[in-house]
């Protein structure tokens, strides 16, 4: 099935029950899919789909994931014998100051996953996601406070790579607000923490493209 734009892959709505050529579509529609157990690293804490949690200045809830071939003109193709795999996600800026949007796509990172640039070990952290706005295909910067979007995480997956290309699971830092800071000028800054704050791990529902 070819996906004509990121605001189809991700339109909520109920699943209808057919088969064929909208199968996959109806996959994206539907309701969350359910999170899958993990075990996190140690001293991480866990999220699940469907659940806000926070990263930074965020609160982000994990909707769905799909792997598909075709996410429109708007999403550079995966190179031959590669998908992408890209997760539904809300995110509000919960904080009183504007935020970019590049605090989460550095915070959260595939693991296991097979994802490109991740290095030929498939159990290393991957690489930071492309972030696409669902109502326009646009690539958002900022975010401003009370603001939510509902964005999609966009990664490049070598299947053969993945530990279990049917999930995926992300793996999220965490982030220490700092007022004022003491060894430089700068202050309200975000700081990034060491290690993995959360972990948790999402159904991955393949869309195969019958065009």
């Amino acid at each position: 099935m070819r996906m004509g734009d990121v605001a189809r892959f991700a339109r909520a709505r109920p699943l209808p029950q057919q088969a064929g050529a909208l199968a996959g579509l109806a996959l994206l529609a539907s309701a969350p899919f359910g999170g899958l157990s993990v075990v996190p690293e140690p001293g991480a804490g866990s999220w699940t789909t469907g659940t806000p949690f926070e990263v930074g200045p965020f609160e982000v809830t994990v909707d769905r994931a799909v792997s598909t071939d075709d996410l429109g003109a708007a999403v550079p193709p995966p190179a031959e014998g590669n998908r992408l795999v890209a997760v539904v996600a809300d995110v509000e800026n919960v904080s009183d100051r504007m935020a970019y949007l590049s605090l989460l796509t550095d915070a959260v990172r595939p693991a296991a996953s097979g994802t490109v640039d991740g290095g030929n070990d498939p159990f290393a952290r991957g690489p930071a996601p492309e972030v696409y706005l669902v109502k326009d295909t646009s690539t958002p910067t900022l975010l401003n406070p009370d603001v939510a979007l509902r964005v999609v995480l966009v990664w490049e997956q070598n299947p053969g790579a993945a530990a279990d290309p049917g999930t995926l699971r992300l793996d999220v830092g965490g982030y220490d607000f700092v007022e004022e800071g003491s060894l430089t000028l700068d202050s309200n800054f975000w700081l990034p923490d060491a290690g993995v704050a959360l972990s948790g791990e999402v159904a991955v529902e393949p869309v195969e493209d019958d065009a």
